[in-house]
Parts: C-alpha cells; structure tokens; sequence
C-alpha cells in the first residue's frame, strides 16, 4: 500500500515539474512598418484578442489601445505586446526626423474623453459633457478638438407652428447628419480640462457619440488624425514668418579696428571659401544654406569690399548681411612669403603646424634692433624677411603676412595703454575654432608665446606688458592648446 502511494506521489510531483517546464505560448505580432517619421504612422497588428501595448519612451513616440504607432520625435523605441498567461513580444520601431516639420509632444492617442455623459435639455435635444484628459506625461495641449457626427432631430415648419412651446421632439420630426465639436484648451500634462459641452446625437445614447477626427494643438504643432481612416498630417501651429539667422563673421564682426578678418588674394579668388565661418539657422528648419555675392568687388584693384551673404527657409522668409573682405593684388611680398612657406612648411599641414612652423622661423630668423621701419605690414614683412632684423612691428609684420598668406585669419594687435616709445604690436590668430595670441617678437627675459590664451600671457606678466583692448578684439580662446610662456 505504501509502495503504491509512494508511486502516486511521485507521479504528481512529476506532473508538476513537466507543466512547470512548458513554455508559455508567445503573441504573434508584426508591424507594417518598423521606420516611420516624426507624425506618421505605423499599424502593429496581431491574430491575439485583448493584447495590451507599451512604449519603451512616450517622449519618441505613442501607442494607442489599437496598436497604432505615431512618431514623435526622432529616436528608436520597443513596443511591448502583452496578454494575460502569454510571453510578451516586444517590436522595435525607429523614428526619423521629418524635414522642415516640428516633434510633437502630444499625439491623438494621448488625449481621451472622461465621465461622458448625455443630458436632455428644456428644448428636447441632448447634450453631450464630458471632460478631456491630456494623458502624455510631458506636452501641454494649447488646444484639443473632437469632430463628431450626430443625427440632428428638424422639425417641419408645420410641426413648429401647431406646437412651438414644445419641450421634446416627436419621433415625426425629419433626422439629418450634422458635425459638431467638443474642444478645450490649456490642458497640461497628466491634467484634465474643465467641463466642456456639445450638441449630442438624438439617440440621447453615450455609445452614438464616435469621434471621427481629432485636432491637437501644442507649443510648436497642429496635429490632426483621422480616426476612421487611420490617417494624420501635421505643421506647424502658427504660419512661419521669421526669416533665419545669420550667424559668424558678418556685419560689425567682420572686422575689428577697421581691419577684415578675411583677406582675399586675387590669384586664389577661384578658390577662397567665402561661405567659411558663416552658416544661417532656421527656427523651424535648423540649417539652412547660405549663398554669397561678390558683385561688388573689383578684382583689379587692392581695396576693402562687401560681400553679400543671402539665407532663405522653406517658408520662403528671406534674410541678407554684409561682410567686409580685404582683397590684394600679390606683388614681391608675396612671392618672398611664397619663398619661405614652402620652404618651412607643406601644403597638407594643418593650421597649427602651420603656425608653430612660422613662429620658429621668424623668432629665429629675425633678429631685434629696438627700431625699424613702421610702414604696412606687407612692405616691412618683406624687409624683414629680406635684412632679418627690426623691432617688435617687424616681427608682426614678417609674421602677418607669412600667415595671411597661408590662409590663416588674424588681425593686429596694439599694447593699450602703451607709454611713449613703448608701443607694442603682436597678432590674433585663428586656430582650431578659436583666437589665439601669437608673438614672435623675442624678449630679454625669454618666453615662448606661440599658441596662447589670455591667463596664459598673464603667467608670463601682470602688468602692461601684453595689455590691451579687449572690447576692439574678438573673444580670444580659453583651451590651452600651447605649453605656458615660462
């Protein structure tokens, strides 16, 4: 008896174990599409009955009770697919930025009618309240509108003449289709708006309420779902009137004490980047293009000109600027620059390189008198490189013009307040997205001024030293990309 109980038992433990092992069934679930773009759509359809669904960021996108998808701003989520008793199936889904279009922060499927209900009021017809919830957990909805379709009760003029005190409608009154709205305003998240109220069908039934077409309006979009057809479009909220904005070296900030950032040489005009350091941004398109007219320059002639700077968004609002360009005919400064660049330096260095390779030459080639000739910088450059000596406005100069005709942007910079007979010039270059300091020029106590920032120089001296203006210069660089003076 024993034996065979112990059998019995054993039989049912093992029974358990086996359904313990089997695998619960998984929910067979697709997706129409597993890319959409910010506003559209894309359907998950499944052969399993009361499934639930679960978006991984509610912030890239929204997933209503019917599986449908609506991107909201770019990003990649998982769609969970769950059932009572079911393994979960979980679908990735990816959403692309839509061009010239804005994110949306609340989607059709995130805004949901709340304690409807239909009243009957003094003349006989129904109305129907309830209150809208925004259910998103981060987007306030400016303005929510749900279209619905009704069957409206008209009596004839003869039905209104014989009993115009009326308080009900008879069921002889002639029925017609008529839309009506319920809309509400200023919900924020996880809120719900104030009682709002519309006409109702003339069933008086809650059920006969269907909305066939949600509006949504938030900060930047109008969203607009068609729920029968299961199809959206969206904008942007309010027309677009703003022209984009045109940023960099332009205007004012095209040059500094009179002198362009840009220099232009003649023989390279085919090939200077008038468009470099300048970019527009769109409000709503971020970047846009920029063209850029040299109309106004006269290529036979050495002078300070404008260029013309034109940026135009999708909406057709346009924006123009100036800059100033310095443009120079080469002569024999040049060709003795050309000289001792390619002599010094290679065509596939970079900026830098570049820079550190004509601070060597000319701290070491020039040698420091106290005096020299204070002419532009282009003729005493070329006597400096020519007899290798003068004072600290050869040593900017030889170096202004060895850089200008490497490409490189930089400007003149004056000791200020300067005693009498202690003037002082150096150069700004740019490098690596910033200004920096560049002084070749040698001291008795040395220093290596290649490369520095403003703090750096302070190491080197706290006084007048390297003073200057800083309200006539650019915004120099704060990233050490140089070994300190000293």
């Amino acid at each position: 008896m024993m034996l065979v109980n112990l059998f019995f038992v054993t039989f049912l433990l093992l029974g358990q174990l086996y359904e313990t092992d089997v695998a619960a069934e998984s929910i067979n679930a697709t997706v129409e599409k597993s890319s959409i773009k910010v506003g559209e759509l894309t359907k998950i359809t499944t052969t399993d009955i009361d499934v639930s669904y679960k978006c991984s960021d509610t912030k890239v996108a929204s997933v209503g009770v019917d599986g449908v998808v609506i991107g909201k701003k770019p990003g990649a989520v998982k769609i969970t697919v769950s059932k009572n008793g079911y393994t979960s199936t979980v679908i990735p889904v990816t959403i692309k930025k839509n061009k010239y279009k804005p994110n949306l922060s609340v989607t059709a499927d995130e805004v949901s009618l709340k304690n409807t209900k239909c009243t009957q009021t003094v003349n006989g017809k129904f109305e129907y309240s309830a209150y809208i919830s925004n259910n998103s957990k981060s987007g306030t909805v400016r303005k929510v509108v749900f279209y619905f379709m009704i069957n409206d009760n008209v009596q004839t003029n003869e039905e209104a003449s014989s009993d115009s005190s009326a308080s009900t409608v008879t069921g002889d009154s002639s029925s017609k289709a008529k839309k009506v709205t319920l809309t509400a305003k200023n919900i924020k998240p996880k809120k719900k708006s104030a009682l709002v109220k519309c006409q109702a069908d003339s069933s008086g039934l809650v059920e006969n309420m269907k909305p066939y077409k949600i509006k949504i309006e938030t900060k930047d979009a109008k969203f607009i779902y068609n729920i029968k057809q299961r199809k959206a479009c969206f904008d942007w909220r309010v027309k677009d009137t703003t022209p984009p904005v045109i940023k960099g070296w332009v205007g004012k900030k095209s040059s500094y004490r009179g002198i362009p950032t840009r220099v232009v040489y003649t023989d390279r005009k085919s090939s200077f980047n008038f468009k470099k350091h300048v970019s527009a941004k769109d409000n709503r398109d971020g970047k846009v293009n920029v063209s850029v007219s040299t109309k106004k320059i006269n290529w036979d002639k050495s002078g300070i000109y404008k260029v013309y700077y034109t940026a135009t968004d999708s909406a057709g609002n346009t924006k123009k600027t100036w800059a100033k360009v310095q443009v120079i005919k080469p002569g024999s400064a040049e060709q003795k620059a050309d000289a001792v660049l390619s002599a010094i330096t290679s065509p596939g260095w970079s900026d830098d390189k570049k820079l550190r390779a004509i601070y060597s030459y000319v701290h070491s080639h020039c040698t420091y008198t106290g005096y020299g000739p204070h002419a532009d910088y282009r003729n005493t450059g070329l006597k400096g490189i020519q007899n290798g000596r003068g004072d600290c406005f050869t040593f900017y100069s030889v170096s202004r013009l060895l850089i200008t005709r490497s490409g490189i942007p930089n400007l003149e910079v004056r000791r200020s307040p300067a005693h009498a007979g202690h003037n002082h010039w150096w150069n700004l270059v740019y490098v690596n997205g910033g200004w920096y300091h560049f002084d070749a020029t040698p001291r008795a106590r040395p220093g290596y001024f290649c490369l520095q920032t403003d703090a750096q120089l302070r190491i080197y001296s706290t006084d007048y030293t390297f003073s200057f203006n800083k309200k006539l210069y650019p915004k120099r660089a704060t990233k050490r990309i140089s070994r300190n003076p000293v």
